[in-house]
């Protein structure tokens, strides 16, 4: 029997490396992957209906999660996968088929297993996975119970069932086995309550499959960090499997050799014909080549389907000149008062040579920042103690300090005018323009975002804007996720964003009214008439 598996590597992880107090039983690997290649089938695809037999480096996963023992308790040393692969490498067969591993092998004292993802129907396609499963193997059949949203296996009084992030209720769970699949997209309370949810079984397992993401400040990003140390032997931790097939971004991209790096199930399940030409694709548009980079080579991306290259606005970084007294036009998106709100002044260059300056200001409520903090891993604290995000007294946002920014701006500088949504502004705004100060109405559709939106990147693509070295101005920049129309038109989509992007909807405002009093070559002449609403 071929058990080469014992020597496999998966994802350049070492299980001997961090093995003292542990011993490999050959056997228990084996059994589990006998399992796989006996009892269980493919479901879809031109293997339909066939046994799964595991690819070499499938049987390294299932062989050493399941060998690997204590030498005092005999306990299985595994706690924890963290199964991280591009698109279409079967890490979704291989839950279904490690669930059912778990159900009727795993605790024996009624095991309870669940699946969790972001939404309902990512849920549904592991747990539909399984009962296909199930459907084709007449043993499986006459043992399980296989209802609408649960199995259940009476031999043992255990089940298996399945939730989303949209709605989930683990009020005494007593998990032996959890699932989450596609990880990038749920939420941080559905992963951590599943997780805590094992702590009354001696040998629970948890199992984490996904493609890289987008958020750096989400639960996979920190389990993906925290994997790498552990694969490198920086982190001790001995219960925790790391399997991780990526690229490296300095790869060339366009390359097979990196597709094949970074796919172990290339020729098998996904096919190098069809990266070929996904891979030409991207080389046509730079939307779909960060999707091409985050789901075929499984490298992490600034957003879904990002806006802005953030190579590109880091060359618009750089200090800022003495603007005292320098034309202006200031874009206000106040968004809600318990949340990030934002003033961005944008400069009128004097010559032709000289770059657009953007001035941002930021405030959020001063009580919530810690728990802000905390939740969104998101540094606002240290924001705050570096300057670059003011905190107001309270639990929302006081716009008295945004009103007394809008007019200190106006003392310093020459403020033609703030643009601003119409949205909860009604009252700044009546003091604003009681100030003297003009006001201008815009809009949120694509009529006004589309012109200054698409302006913003030819300046940024021309390096003809500049940008101060503030964190929280880059944040907003690198989770903007475009929205167009069947016309081409386009603009800042606040829902799809990864985060918050505020600062960047007001700069896109305060630019539209500099382009208006600055009439050049620029979306504004060559595609459509200026409006305002």
């Amino acid at each position: 029997m071929d058990k080469s598996w014992v020597n496999f590597q998966p994802g350049d992880y070492d299980p001997y490396l961090q093995s003292e107090g542990y011993y490999l039983d050959t056997a228990a690997g084996q059994k589990i992957i006998d399992f796989f290649q006996s009892c269980l089938t493919h479901v879809r695809g031109p293997l339909k209906g066939k046994p799964f037999i595991l690819e070499p480096w499938l049987a390294g996963i299932v062989g050493h999660l399941y060998g690997w023992k204590s030498k005092i308790t005999g306990l299985r040393r595994y706690k924890e996968l963290l199964l991280l692969v591009p698109r279409k490498n079967a890490k979704s067969l291989l839950g279904a088929g490690l669930a059912l591993v778990e159900l009727f092998m795993g605790d024996p004292n009624t095991p309870e297993i669940m699946i969790g993802s972001g939404d309902r129907e990512q849920a549904r396609q592991m747990f539909d996975t399984i009962k296909l499963m199930v459907q084709n193997e007449q043993e499986l059949r006459s043992r399980l119970h296989v209802l609408k949203n649960v199995i259940k296996y009476p031999g043992n009084d255990g089940w298996l069932k399945v939730v989303s992030s949209e709605s989930y209720n683990l009020h005494g769970a007593n998990l032996s086995a959890g699932f989450v699949d596609e990880t990038h997209i749920v939420k941080r309370d559905l992963v951590e309550t599943m997780a805590t949810s094992q702590g009354a079984r001696q040998e629970p397992i948890f199992v984490n499959l996904s493609t890289a993401g987008y958020d750096r400040h989400g639960i996979l990003f920190e389990k993906y960090e925290y994997a790498k140390k552990v694969r490198a032997g920086i982190i001790d931790d001995p219960g925790f499997m790391p399997v991780i097939y990526e690229a490296d971004p300095a790869d060339d991209w366009t390359d097979p050799a990196t597709w094949e790096k970074a796919n172990p199930n290339l020729g098998k399940s996904i096919f190098l014909d069809f990266l070929k030409r996904e891979c030409e694709r991207a080389q046509q548009s730079p939307a779909f080549e960060s999707s091409f980079k985050r789901l075929y080579l499984n490298l992490w991306t600034e957003s879904d389907n990002p806006w802005l290259q953030m190579a590109r606005y880091d060359d618009c970084v750089g200090d800022l000149p003495d603007l005292k007294g320098r034309a202006c036009y200031a874009g206000l998106d106040l968004s809600t008062t318990t949340d990030l709100s934002a003033f961005v002044l944008v400069f009128l260059p004097l010559s032709e040579g000289e770059p657009y300056y953007v001035l941002p200001f930021a405030w959020c409520p001063g009580d919530s920042i810690r728990d802000r903090s905390r939740r969104d891993k998101v540094p606002y604290a240290l924001w705050r103690d570096k300057g670059h995000i003011e905190p107001t007294p309270g639990a929302v946002v006081n716009y008295d300090y945004i009103f007394k920014r809008v007019d200190q701006a106006a003392k310093d500088y020459d403020l033609k005018a703030v643009c601003f949504d119409d949205w909860g502004s009604a009252q700044i705004i009546a003091r604003i323009e009681n100030n003297g100060i003009e006001v201008i109405r815009f809009g949120q559709g694509y009529k006004s975002m589309s012109p200054p939106t698409k302006e913003l990147m030819k300046l940024i693509l021309e390096r003809k804007i500049m940008f101060p070295e503030n964190p929280v101005l880059r944040w907003c920049a690198s989770n903007v996720v475009i929205q167009s129309d069947p016309a081409g038109n386009i603009k800042m989509n606040k829902d799809k964003s990864t985060e918050k992007i505020d600062l960047m909807v007001a700069l896109v405002m305060g630019l539209d009214g500099c382009i208006r009093n600055k009439v050049e070559t620029s979306v504004y002449t060559e595609t459509r008439g200026m409006v305002f609403i």
